[in-house]
């Protein structure tokens, strides 16, 4: 009886895993938002490589390949988790005391979240929300510098022809 139990479990176990990595694959993977977004090198560019093209091209990748993790999402609402790296490379600037203000002035900016495939579609909403809720915006990166497993979780909810966005903490 006791070795059929341990075999139950670990069948039970062996199938939740594969669940999950399925569950993983589903969701949208950053390559694809790379390659949409990346241009091929012209003749005169890849003739002659320069220093600064390169870095430009870095530059531009770093900013739209961070993963946007999105915990929910149906027609009406979406939830989306982004850890202190993931803002950081969203506004191009460590997460630090001293960086908060120039932070939250960056998330502000729109522009910043049409450049991620994930948040592109909700960009005006979520720069709307750092800049009408700057104080909760405030807390949030706060509670990132003071817990490293704190996150920034962004609801967008979607209303007839309006959308509204809210900045949290999230785990």
């Amino acid at each position: 009886m006791r070795g059929t139990t341990i075999v139950t479990v670990l069948l039970a176990s062996t199938l939740l895993l594969q669940g999950c990595a399925a569950a993983e694959q589903t969701e949208p993977s950053e390559p694809a938002a790379t390659v949409e977004q990346t241009a091929a090198p012209t003749a005169a560019e890849s003739a002659e490589p320069t220093t600064e093209a390169p870095e430009a091209s870095e530059q531009a990748e770093t900013a739209t390949t961070y993963d946007v993790r999105v915990v929910h999402e149906d027609a009406d609402e979406i939830v989306m988790l982004l850890d202190r790296d993931q803002v950081a490379l969203a506004a191009g600037v460590d997460v630090a005391e001293g960086s908060i203000d120039e932070i939250l002035s960056t998330l502000s900016n729109a522009s910043v979240w049409e450049a991620n495939a994930t948040t592109q579609p909700h960009a005006q909403p979520i720069a709307e929300a750092f800049s009408g809720e700057r104080d909760r915006a405030q807390g949030v990166l706060r509670a990132m510098l003071g817990n490293s497993d704190a996150k920034m979780k962004l609801y967008v909810r979607h209303e007839g022809s309006q959308s509204f966005a809210h900045v949290e903490v999230g785990n």
